[in-house]
């Protein structure tokens, strides 16, 4: 008698666990509501946009939209984008096209998209998408959304992983790495927090998240600044990170979006003017944002000294990358000369931020 109970209540307790494990797997209503933007910039990416769209469509969280602008593509990355909704006429109310006249830059290019997103709804979730990178898992978007609605967080974060179209790019990419280091420790930290969020400012030091947008979604209440009408725009929407309230993270094993280090893309091409002027730029444009934004703020000491330390590891960072493609004389265009004005430039800058904090 007293094992036939035993068994009943072992087999009821089998039960219900079975039951909540079937209930956690299924999308929760609300998260399903949830509108989401996927933003995608594209320029001249006929070799890879259909497999980046791919794997926007194959996500099973129902209520997304892709929005696409072209930049002024010269290639077939239109005709391919076209040919894709026309195969796929279930999806024409989900994945939609804009059409640039000339190209404009990635700079205006995003600015645009964010300006579009908010227009058709001002509630949607944003994710970026690069039309050479791709969703690796099509669960994300679904992941993502219930983190962010469990949390209540301003921003979630995510890892990622890397492929090159060419080898050399491995020398050129070390910044990148590192800052993938540097982003696994940080949402281990947030993970390892109570409730997984953590206020950015309770971090050692919250710029050491990458300056990547796309390993991040934004909920409907962040602001994005305005950058300036140059590359290297994501240094200045690092900006976002200092006034959110909490962030969250998916497990840093967890690498959802697959990014592709080509020799053509900005980062990839590395355009003398990049170093003697954009980067530069955005990252005084970054760090006037967070000083401009928090002149009323009890905080503003603790944002902009940490603003500074962010600036001085990119500046270091970058001059690192200078010396390596001098090194390996990948770039032909990219000299001593470059790193010498690179240099006083950067020298510049620093002295311009220092008196700022001093101040």
């Amino acid at each position: 008698m007293r094992k036939r109970r035993f068994f009943k209540q072992f087999f009821s307790v089998l039960f219900l666990l079975l039951v909540f494990a079937l209930v956690s797997c299924v999308p929760n209503e609300q998260d399903q509501k949830s509108t989401v933007h996927v933003l995608m910039p594209v320029y001249n990416a006929e070799k890879f946009i259909t497999l980046a769209i791919k794997s926007v469509a194959v996500q099973n969280h129902s209520n997304w939209k892709m929005l696409i602008l072209d930049d002024g593509s010269t290639d077939n990355s239109v005709e391919k984008i076209k040919q894709f909704i026309d195969s796929h006429p279930d999806l024409k109310e989900k994945i939609h096209l804009q059409l640039g006249v000339k190209n404009v830059g990635v700079s205006k290019a995003r600015t645009r998209l964010i300006k579009w997103s908010k227009e058709l709804n001002k509630e949607a979730y944003i994710l970026w998408l690069d039309a050479d990178n791709k969703f690796n898992d099509s669960s994300f978007i679904q992941r993502v959304i219930k983190q962010m609605q469990k949390t209540q967080a301003d921003i979630c974060i995510f890892n990622f992983s890397i492929i090159y179209d060419d080898e050399n790019q491995k020398d050129n990419a070390i910044g990148l790495v590192k800052e993938k280091e540097m982003l696994a420790e940080i949402i281990e930290m947030i993970r390892s927090a109570p409730m997984q969020t953590v206020n950015p400012l309770e971090l050692p030091n919250p710029m050491d998240i990458s300056s990547i947008d796309w390993v991040k979604c934004y909920a409907p209440n962040v602001e994005f600044p305005v950058p300036k009408d140059c590359p290297f725009e994501n240094f200045v929407t690092m900006a976002m990170l200092l006034d959110a309230k909490k962030i969250t993270a998916l497990p840093a094993e967890y690498e959802p979006i697959q990014y592709l280090r080509r020799s053509t893309s900005i980062c990839g091409q590395r355009d003398p003017k990049h170093f003697t002027n954009d980067i530069l730029v955005q990252l005084q444009h970054y760090f006037d944002t967070v000083w401009n934004n928090n002149q009323n703020s009890k905080d503003l000491a603790k944002k902009a000294k940490m603003s500074k330390e962010f600036i001085l590891r990119k500046l270091a960072q970058y001059r690192q990358t200078l010396e390596k493609i001098v090194e390996a004389k990948s770039h032909t265009d990219i000299d001593k000369k470059i790193i010498k004005i690179y240099q006083e430039k950067a020298r510049i800058l620093e002295a311009y931020i220092s008196a700022k904090v001093a101040s």
